[in-house]
């Protein structure tokens, strides 16, 4: 929905002053048209706009683009069916993300997960990936001192404990 939105922001200017409220009202209109999916009732209202405003040369040209993503990418954007289903919808640099991070360890062959260590495995992937391995390590050996050796956790650096009587 984030990639159609920016169509619908390109063409916002076409029709009215450039970052006006009539312009947000304009993308919120038919943004939720989209998610309810009436694609081609946006389609229809774009090129009824077009005529009604007589655009000609580039402005016809980038509606006709605009109008032409909406027609071609109509099949996947039923997002009210996706919705009610409880999927979620997003753009293509997440829906990679999500692949990347999900997906590419998640599903390998023979593999079957409970809830709780899907959870765990993701948590510890998204660690690694982001880089903070090190420093996650070093705050659970912090942690898991403190919990297990309330007040005499020699590894801990806030410890005030003496080493010799």
């Amino acid at each position: 929905m984030l990639h159609g939105r920016g169509y619908l922001w390109e063409a916002a200017p076409l029709f009215h002053p450039n970052d006006s409220d009539a312009a947000r009202t304009f993308v919120k209109d038919q943004a939720r048209r989209i998610l309810h999916g009436e694609i081609a009732a946006v389609i229809h209202a774009l090129r009824w706009l077009g005529t009604h405003h007589k655009l000609k040369g580039k402005r016809r040209e980038t509606l006709e683009r605009i109008c032409g993503y909406f027609h071609n990418s109509a099949s996947r954007m039923a997002y009210d069916v996706y919705l009610a289903h409880g999927l979620p919808i997003a753009t293509g640099v997440i829906e990679g993300a999500c692949r990347f991070m999900v997906k590419d360890r998640m599903e390998r062959s023979g593999m079957r997960w409970a809830m709780t260590g899907a959870r765990a495995m993701l948590d510890q992937r998204c660690t690694y990936l982001s880089g903070f391995s090190k420093e996650f390590i070093a705050f659970r050996i912090q942690r898991e001192s403190r919990r297990l050796y309330p007040g005499s956790a020699f590894n801990d650096p806030d410890c005030r404990l003496p080493l010799a009587a």
